[in-house]
Protein backbone atom coordinates (compact mmCIF):
# COMPACT_ATOMS: atom_id res chain seq x y z
CA UNK A 1 0.00 0.00 0.00
CA UNK A 2 3.00 2.15 0.83
CA UNK A 3 4.83 1.55 -2.20
CA UNK A 4 1.33 2.49 -4.32
CA UNK A 5 0.76 6.05 -2.46
CA UNK A 6 4.69 6.65 -3.05
CA UNK A 7 4.11 5.75 -6.79
CA UNK A 8 1.17 8.01 -7.23
CA UNK A 9 2.83 10.89 -5.10
CA UNK A 10 5.57 10.71 -7.47
CA UNK A 11 3.88 11.00 -10.19
CA UNK A 12 1.61 14.03 -9.28
CA UNK A 13 4.77 16.03 -8.36
CA UNK A 14 6.20 15.24 -11.91
CA UNK A 15 3.20 16.38 -13.16
CA UNK A 16 3.02 19.36 -11.30
CA UNK A 17 7.13 20.33 -11.90
CA UNK A 18 6.23 19.29 -15.64
CA UNK A 19 3.69 21.37 -16.24
CA UNK A 20 5.07 24.86 -14.16
CA UNK A 21 8.39 24.54 -15.76
CA UNK A 22 7.21 24.22 -19.24
CA UNK A 23 4.13 27.00 -18.50
CA UNK A 24 5.77 29.60 -20.81
CA UNK A 25 6.14 28.34 -23.64
CA UNK A 26 1.97 27.64 -23.87
CA UNK A 27 2.73 31.69 -24.35
CA UNK A 28 2.89 31.46 -27.92
CA UNK A 29 2.92 34.28 -30.09
CA UNK A 30 3.12 36.02 -33.21
CA UNK A 31 2.87 39.72 -32.36
CA UNK A 32 3.64 42.35 -29.50
CA UNK A 33 -0.95 42.02 -29.23
CA UNK A 34 -1.27 38.41 -28.41
CA UNK A 35 0.76 38.97 -25.69
CA UNK A 36 -1.71 41.14 -23.28
CA UNK A 37 -2.95 38.59 -20.82
CA UNK A 38 0.95 37.48 -19.50
CA UNK A 39 1.94 38.97 -16.54
CA UNK A 40 4.46 41.04 -16.19
CA UNK A 41 5.62 43.48 -12.97
CA UNK A 42 5.69 46.98 -12.81
CA UNK A 43 8.06 48.99 -15.49
CA UNK A 44 7.66 45.75 -18.00
CA UNK A 45 6.50 45.58 -20.93
CA UNK A 46 5.44 42.80 -22.97
CA UNK A 47 7.18 41.57 -26.28
CA UNK A 48 6.90 38.85 -28.89
CA UNK A 49 10.40 37.17 -29.28
CA UNK A 50 10.68 34.28 -31.29
CA UNK A 51 7.19 33.46 -31.11
CA UNK A 52 7.12 33.52 -27.01
CA UNK A 53 5.89 36.38 -24.68
CA UNK A 54 8.54 37.70 -22.61
CA UNK A 55 8.70 40.64 -20.40
CA UNK A 56 11.40 43.56 -20.59
CA UNK A 57 12.22 46.03 -18.90
CA UNK A 58 11.56 49.97 -20.01
CA UNK A 59 14.24 52.32 -20.11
Amino acid sequence: MFKILLFTSSIIVFLSLFFVTYEDFWNVCAYNSDCQSYPCDLGESRNCTLNRCICVYNI
